[in-house]
């Protein structure tokens, strides 16, 4: 746990070093944001506060208030209040006087990455950012122990803290953290490894349900999201790209548009990098962005409605003539029959003999759309750019990242760029991309020292994104005599992406043949990463075409799995097979948990449905992830589909937060219905179909189920839950239409296949 630790001389020097640059460059008159758009998350937090920063995530102030550096953005998640959570635990401060803002990237850039994980995605803040937190903070409660044994003459080890203060029980002296922490600076650092972190049962805030610290200013309306930066003599920017993915800008005439009033200039954005989309080492990747052309305006409407009168002359590249009935035509082609393209990525047993043997076969195709992420706030990235240096403002979930565009796009070096992160109205994946930071610069660059706030119209926003890649998967099964599952094999031909074949071959369940092969072929959007990721799309074949083989062959979809997840035929050569282990115990023990919970099985009454899906976010082998099963209820009325009722069993270790990891799950239940039902990009000569809400609808409140979360006790290492909950109810829905009495789900979005919602 060295990584997140430093020389405490090293600090100093790499962060007076680095502030004392960004600061000559960024100490502009008139540049900094109102008074309604400080960094926004909990109570605010002045400017210029002063306080004495012990380590780069804590600050404590005069009046005894205490500063955490939150290296996550907040995008609903509730990252702001839950690493504050683990922070103020061990620092022993009163939750009253926690005043968390988001992180410096600067800071963590110039100490070579001293927050750890700073991305926010793939469920990774709290099981990435547990124990550096803690650590932190526990080493900063020794220092100010340490440094009050010094005044006071007096052993360390008969002084205690509580609620941010010192105390030494025999002598009934206390002094306050603010007291104490310019002589706690200087004391030595603790050793990580054997820095002493509180014992459960002295825990006030972890395992609490703390209120979060973002709702208040978010229900009366005083959170400043990106789209609310403001500053004085701001400029405004429209941006329209490539109507096709990977065309190019020709040509435009912008004599008229300079014409109209409040017109300040219209500028050429060039492609490039859009970011890598992911930190974990292997798996990050930069899919680009394409040319733009934007116009600046004194204000934003008269920025869109003269960008939206503009003749543009694009050339529309290579995809021009894409449509997505050819893509699945060519899908369809590729799993016919297969090329050298496809890739055989898991193969245990021998397939075809086992499928030779079988007393029953089973076939099924399922095909996923592209979809976007449609976050309720626009995208959008405010930027200044100076002699100096870049100044920027953007909600971006990978904030590091975003920074090394922004640096990029104006060509200065990192050390010359300050990115704010702020509040981000979603981002589901969409934000983890940087086009947006990039284009926002290269048009500041147009209005030198003047701040401008570029933003996309919800048509570009759902237009021009990275979507996840369209999927078609072909299965087949065989089963014994006995009923018994002997052969599985899927392929898979998925769009242009990042390797996506973990989503079928990470199936959990124990089958003694089994062949997953996967193929990727090149399609017009550029890959982004999304809510649930690869397993959104994939998961819910598996599961609902095991459901479909246990329905067909008389058995109980439930017993069926557990039959499946024995960890006593679990085979001794299998691939760490100590994690696979755990895997299969963890993944059991919610099964059967949900399955006591509902009382299942319970006979279903006509129109009515019951299905059941078990999941868990494992990308690889070595991957722990929060274990999960949920039972979806339905009905099938004569106007159409009802979600009813939602129960979802959830091994996730230690939980931080009980009620924010409860709204994690509803969120992401919503998100997977709306999945399920609705989300449907498509293409037509090239251009993306949908545009607004009108016709890419999200799932609305009314149409909302009751959802019941159950967590097993743990005392084991927390893990992320944003994600988990999308594949699980994806898979979960579908078998319950199936339980009672639906049409077969063969594609998603089910209401693009015959199915009507009520």
């Amino acid at each position: 746990m060295s990584k997140q630790v430093f020389n405490n001389k090293r600090r100093a020097f790499l962060i007076g070093a680095a502030m004392t640059s960004v600061g000559a460059l960024f100490t502009v008159a008139g540049c900094s944001p109102n008074k309604n758009t400080q960094q926004s998350g909990g109570p605010a937090v002045a400017a210029n506060s002063g306080g004495q920063e012990l380590n780069v995530w804590i600050t404590i102030r005069p009046d005894n208030k205490v500063i955490l550096k939150i290296p996550q953005t907040e995008i609903g998640q509730g990252g702001l209040t839950s690493i504050s959570q683990l922070l103020a635990e061990e620092l022993d401060v009163k939750w009253s006087d926690v005043m968390p803002e988001f992180y410096d990237p600067s800071v963590n850039l110039a100490n070579n990455n001293v927050y750890v994980y700073t991305a926010t995605l793939g469920s990774g803040g709290i099981s990435n950012l547990t124990d550096p937190a803690r650590i932190a903070a526990a080493q900063i409660r020794s220092m100010l122990i340490h440094a009050a044994a010094k005044r006071w003459n007096q052993p360390a080890d008969t002084l205690d803290t509580a609620a941010g203060s010192v105390l030494h029980k025999a002598s009934g002296r206390s002094i306050l953290y603010a007291d104490v922490a310019a002589d706690a600076v200087k004391m030595p650092v603790p050793d990580p490894k054997t820095v002493l972190l509180k014992s459960p049962d002295k825990w006030q805030y972890i395992g609490k349900s703390v209120p979060r610290v973002d709702i208040p200013s978010k229900v009366d309306g005083s959170a400043t999201y990106g789209i609310d930066i403001y500053f004085p003599g701001m400029k405004y920017a429209a941006v329209r790209q490539s109507p096709v993915f990977g065309g190019r800008l020709k040509a435009f005439d912008a004599t008229e548009a300079k014409k109209h009033a409040g017109v300040i200039d219209v500028v050429r954005i060039k492609a490039g990098p859009s970011g890598s989309n992911d930190p974990t080492p292997g798996w990050g990747a930069d899919f680009g962005m394409d040319d733009a052309v934007a116009v600046i305006a004194d204000d934003w409407w008269t920025a869109k409605t003269v960008l939206e009168s503009l003749h543009v002359e694009w050339d529309e590249g290579s995809f021009a003539n894409a449509n997505s009935k050819a893509i699945a035509e060519d899908f369809q082609k590729a799993l016919a029959q297969p090329g050298s393209g496809m890739k055989v990525v898991r193969d245990e047993g021998n397939v075809d003999a086992a499928l030779g043997k079988a007393k029953r076969q089973f076939e099924a195709t399922f095909s996923v759309p592209f979809a976007e992420h449609a976050p309720m706030e626009p995208i959008n990235c405010t930027a200044i750019v100076r002699d100096g240096g870049v100044e920027v403002w953007a909600g971006s979930q990978y904030p590091d990242e975003a920074l090394r565009i922004a640096a990029k796009a104006a060509n200065v070096s990192v050390e010359k760029v300050r990115l704010h992160p702020v509040l981000a109205g979603g981002g589901f994946g969409r934000r983890i991309n940087s086009d947006y930071v990039s284009q926002a610069v290269q048009v500041a660059q147009a209005v030198k020292g003047t701040p401008v706030k570029l933003l996309w119209t919800r048509e570009e926003s759902i237009r021009r994104s990275y979507y996840p890649p369209y999927t078609l998967s072909k299965f087949r099964a065989g089963i014994d005599g006995h009923g018994k599952l002997i052969a599985w094999e899927s392929a898979s031909v998925g769009g242009r992406a990042q390797d996506q074949s973990y989503g079928t071959a990470r199936l959990p369940h124990l089958i003694p043949n089994i062949r997953v092969s996967y193929e990727m072929r090149t399609t017009p959007p550029p890959f982004g990463w999304k809510r649930g990721v690869g397993f959104s799309q994939h998961h819910w074949m598996n599961q609902y075409f095991l459901n479909e083989i246990a329905r067909a062959s008389g058995q109980d979809p439930v017993e069926f799995q557990l039959a499946l997840l024995r960890a006593d035929e679990l085979p001794q050569n299998i691939e760490k097979r100590d994690l696979a282990l755990d895997r299969i115990v963890a993944l059991r023990r919610v099964l059967e948990k949900l399955r006591d919970t509902v009382k299942w099985p319970v006979k279903s009454s006509p129109g009515r449905g019951r299905g059941i899906a078990v999941h868990d976010q494992s990308y690889w082998p070595e991957y722990s992830a929060a274990a999960s099963a949920a039972m979806v209820e339905v009905s099938m009325q004569k106007d159409g589909l009802k979600v009813d009722r939602v129960v979802v069993v959830i091994d996730a270790g230690r939980v931080v937060n009980p009620n924010n990891a409860i709204a994690q799950i509803q969120g992401g239940v919503a998100f997977g219905l709306t999945d399920f039902l609705y989300s449907q990009i498509s293409l037509e000569n090239g251009k993306v179909v949908q545009s607004n809400f009108h016709d890419y609808p999200i799932l609305k409140m009314a149409a909302m189920p009751s959802v019941e979360v159950h967590f097993l006790p743990s005392e084991a290492h927390s893990h992320g839950i944003g994600e988990t909950p999308v594949p699980l109810v994806i898979a979960a829905v579908a078998n319950a239409i199936a339980d009672a009495g639906g049409p077969p789900i063969r594609g998603l979005p089910v209401t693009a296949h015959g199915v009507q919602v009520a």
